[in-house]
């Protein structure tokens, strides 16, 4: 039962693929586990597709850090999932921190390493991950809230030797000597998976302690099933309104693009808008159009690529700015 486990998109901080991760955990005896990269989860449809291949429980969640470890969140259902990517994406694309405490709904768990308030306020999602090495003094203090503690085990490496590799791929990230390394954001040496019997042995003197760590994972069900088709169906109202639209677009462009338009340029421009359209990709076009057009706005660089993007049309929609008439790419 491990709530706070890191691939190799932790990037420069955890060293394992996901596959070899799952392998790893799988043959030590580890059923249920939540993989919580730091501030992404670009690994989590790979580990659980993979993770229910193998028979695993797979939660999904992201370990959120700025210049410090904050808490990890993990998704209980899709819900929950689009949640912490609307908070991944306040953090990433905008700069925003995290909040000290994040006011989530019920279909997210937050995990912390110390409480961010009173134990007593916690509210229902909220935990404290505690290392069997902490317990005693915790619940010496805290015992009438130790429903508010869950088990705490991170996984970075595969084995204690590849503490090294750790290490060295934050001199990387800290731009750094080996030797003068912040310590702070390096994680600890026993963060690597032992058998889940022994680790679950740690906590025998508070098995109520385990028995909350395995419930919580439980109640996590992402399933990534869409409801509905998530590409959208017109992009102006109609199948209809899309086709003129994409034609006045490519036609607009291809003025702009060409000092002089003959008949050789139009007959290449319809033919390809034709079978666009004949193969219903005329939103997709046009959705790339936007993007494309929302990226100038913003001043992000693009490049165009793809099965399309040597096409006339991509070249008239500035998706690309390849040429195909002038460097003389099939049709």
């Amino acid at each position: 039962m491990l709530v706070n486990c890191h691939s190799y998109f932790s990037l420069k901080y955890g060293t394992m693929s996901p596959s070899i991760l799952l392998q790893r955990l799988c043959t030590l005896g580890y059923s249920r586990l939540a993989l919580t990269d730091i501030n992404n989860v670009s690994a989590s449809l790979e580990f659980y597709e993979s993770a229910r291949a193998m028979g695993l429980h797979p939660v999904i969640g992201v370990e959120c850090r700025d210049k410090s470890f904050r808490y990890v969140v993990l998704a209980r259902n899709d819900n929950g999932l689009e949640a912490m990517h609307r908070l991944l994406e306040q953090f990433a694309l905008y700069g925003k921190p995290y909040p000290v405490r994040p006011d989530f709904s019920e279909d997210l768990y937050i995990i912390y390493r110390q409480s961010p308030c009173n134990l007593a306020d916690l509210r229902a999602n909220e935990f404290i991950g505690v290392c069997h090495h902490e317990l005693h003094s915790l619940l010496r203090d805290h015992y009438s809230h130790r429903k508010r503690f869950i088990m705490w085990h991170p996984i970075v490496f595969e084995h204690a030797a590849d503490f090294e590799v750790h290490r060295l791929l934050q001199c990387i990230q800290q731009h750094c000597l080996w030797t003068l390394v912040d310590q702070s954001q390096l994680a600890d040496t026993c963060d690597y998976p032992i058998d889940a019997m022994a680790l679950a042995s740690l906590f025998d003197f508070y098995p109520d302690i385990v028995g909350q760590t395995k419930d919580l994972l439980d109640s996590c069900q992402v399933t990534f099933a869409a409801k509905s088709c998530p590409n959208r169906t017109h992009f102006s109202g109609s199948r209809e309104a899309d086709i003129r639209l994409l034609q006045e677009l490519a036609e607009s462009g291809l003025a702009e693009r060409y000092t002089t338009v003959d008949a050789r340029l139009m007959k290449r421009l319809h033919t390809e808008l034709d079978l666009i359209i004949d193969l219903d990709l005329h939103v997709y076009f046009l959705n790339t159009w936007k993007i494309v057009d929302l990226c100038k706005d913003m001043g992000v660089s693009h490049v165009g690529r793809g099965s399309g993007a040597n096409s006339l049309v991509a070249y008239c929609l500035y998706i690309s700015d390849v040429d195909p008439v002038a460097l003389n790419l099939l049709l």
